[in-house]
């Protein structure tokens, strides 16, 4: 597609969201603001039928907790207060019990915020002719904090991640708490949207594409993005930017938009998001959470204009902004999907609102885990679309995925796997999916070893298909050596004995099954690992007697390490 294309494209439906936007933003009379006449109308991520959603999410911060009440009249009320005089004609927004704020515009712009007895004025820049601010408030270990969000430019050609944001900056002000503390701006850190990021070039049998790189260091293993709709755009011409515009939506995310110029066409790749303001004031910690940095990468620019069908037929994991719109069930309507992660990372909710303000939600993670702040998408049938979180424990990547039905959010099973990643091999007859995924918790058996697993989606489960043997992937140098010399089989009946000298190198290649211990009802002919003597080319099956254990030749029982030298039990 050509970058004026997917201008024009962009420019129409981001000026149809804009528009109703601005409709509740008309003039501000004398003594208040009017919050009506703004709705929520999100374009579809899906390109689906465009719909209204509701903006109540129970289970997370609700946009009304977020989205400014107006308070026409407020000015008569506070009118007994002399110091307050002066602002009777101001914009005045009441965003919780007690606090008021208004925004003056004489001579120069300034914010006034008051909180009962108290009051503070700030030189902060803002428009509101770009909309209305958005505010939050929270209490929070003995503080009282308001979150304001305020606009300082207009939102065109915006990623609309959720139903109403606006273009500027945010602050944040402690109302009161601990000590009788006076009204006073809390400093917020850099914000994370501001990571590194370039770009590279890649080639295969279609041509070139771009792949964008995005960390903190070039010198680190960095998440990359491949982007093989652009496989027409000239490397010779093009120049990757940043907005720096900061976007906040009215659920207090804010992020920034990277993309690539060409003389006057852009096409956005995508979104670097900045620390989220989510429940109990807990800001998540973008580059510490388990995913791939904080960007989240455009459909669009990544699969091309009818980006939704290709991508569900792929099978592919697509990463969500923290709130996005998407239709689950196939029925031509959008829903909205949230992931709000508590503080620590350990667990959060997961939210689908549907187009009737029906919420439904489930809690993911525990304390064993922590979980990453955007949601995932993938289709397993090839028809509807599942969630997926992720979810590390410090040594393993785990993908946890989830079914909505309508009526409920429920888990369909999980999959470990190495860095979050996974195969596509194929589809089922019924149309589910079918994949591979390397998994380092493979188990121990004479060390720890990493596997490939098979799996298959039928009966609304994720399966593994689990098979003969398993292949035990090793690094090409590690060996482990008998300490004495030890008989393996030609078959795993314990037949035609074969001696491994004591002293060898011997290397595991298969084993039969992945359980620590041994069933009882077939605990004769459990824990069989094929090993190849790299001295003398022979093969043979060996028996232990648990993932850590080994049998003597006269039976016995010994921990592993009293057989064999060399054994690695790290993953």
């Amino acid at each position: 597609m050509k970058f004026s294309e997917y201008r024009m494209l962009n420019c129409v439906a981001t000026g149809i969201i804009c528009a109703f936007m601005l409709s509740g933003c008309g003039g501000y009379g004398k003594g208040g603001v009017s919050g009506e006449g703004i709705t929520a109308s999100p374009a579809p991520t899906s390109g689906a039928e465009d719909v209204t959603v509701p903006e109540l999410t129970p289970g997370v911060e609700t946009a009304s907790s977020l989205t400014p009440t107006a308070v026409p009249g407020q000015s008569q009320e506070v009118s007994s207060a002399p110091e307050l005089d002066q602002y009777q004609d101001c914009p005045v927004f009441s965003p919780c019990d007690g606090v008021s704020v208004y925004f003056v515009e004489d001579g120069k712009k300034q914010v006034v915020v008051r909180a009962g007895e108290k009051e503070a004025l700030f030189d902060w820049e803002y428009d509101l002719g770009f909309g209305e601010p958005i505010f939050y408030h929270v209490e929070k270990n003995g503080n009282n904090l308001l979150y304001l969000a305020l606009p300082t430019e207009g939102c065109a050609d915006k990623i609309p991640v959720s139903s109403r944001e606006i273009c500027g900056e945010y602050h944040v002000v402690r109302l009161g708490g601990t000590g009788n503390v006076q009204l006073e701006e809390v400093f917020l850190a850099e914000d994370e949207a501001r990571e590194d990021f370039w770009m590279e070039w890649e080639e295969n049998e279609n041509g070139g594409y771009p792949v964008l790189h995005s960390g903190i260091d070039r010198g680190m293993n960095t998440p990359s993005y491949a982007y093989p709709a652009l496989y027409n755009m000239e490397q010779e011409h093009y120049e990757l930017i940043k907005e720096e515009s900061l976007h906040i939506t009215d659920r207090m995310l804010a992020y920034r938009r990277v993309g690539v110029r060409a003389g006057d066409d852009v096409v956005w790749l995508g979104a670097m998001f900045d620390d989220l303001l989510v429940k109990d004031e807990s800001r998540m910690n973008s580059k510490s959470s388990v995913g791939r940095g904080c960007f989240v990468p455009d459909a669009v620019a990544a699969y091309g204009e009818e980006w939704f069908g290709k991508w569900r037929q792929s099978g592919e994991l697509l990463m969500l902004a923290p709130d996005a719109l998407l239709d689950l069930d196939g029925d031509g309507i959008n829903e909205r999907i949230s992931l709000r992660v508590e503080a620590g990372n350990k667990t959060g909710t997961l939210s689908v609102t549907t187009s009737r303000g029906e919420c439904i939600s489930t809690v993911v993670g525990d304390d064993g885990v922590q979980c990453d702040f955007r949601p995932f998408a993938v289709s397993l049938d090839g028809s509807t679309v599942q969630l997926v979180v992720e979810q590390s424990n410090g040594i393993l990547d785990v993908l946890a995925f989830y079914c909505y039905e309508g009526e409920e959010l429920k888990s369909i099973g999980t999959v470990v796997c190495h860095d979050y990643k996974y195969a596509v091999t194929g589809r089922a007859e019924d149309g589910g999916l079918k994949f591979s995924a390397k998994d380092l918790s493979g188990g121990i058996r004479l060390g720890d070893f990493a596997v490939m697993k098979d799996y298959v989606y039928e009966d609304q489960q994720i399966k593994e298909v689990v098979p003969e043997f398993y292949d035990i992937l090793d690094g090409g140098d590690y060996f482990i050596y008998p300490k004495m010399d030890i008989t393996v089989s030609k078959n795993m009946d314990g037949a035609g004995g074969i001696i491994f000298r004591k002293g060898s190198r011997v290397r595991r290649i298969q084993c039969s099954e992945l359980e620590l211990f041994p069933p009882e009802e077939k605990a004769e002919n459990w824990g069989w690992v094929l090993l190849e003597n790299m001295d003398t080319g022979e093969f043979g099956w060996y028996q232990v007697a648990s993932a850590l254990e080994c049998f003597l030749p006269d039976g016995k029982i010994v921990d592993c390490g009293e057989v064999f030298d060399g054994i690695k039990m790290a993953n």
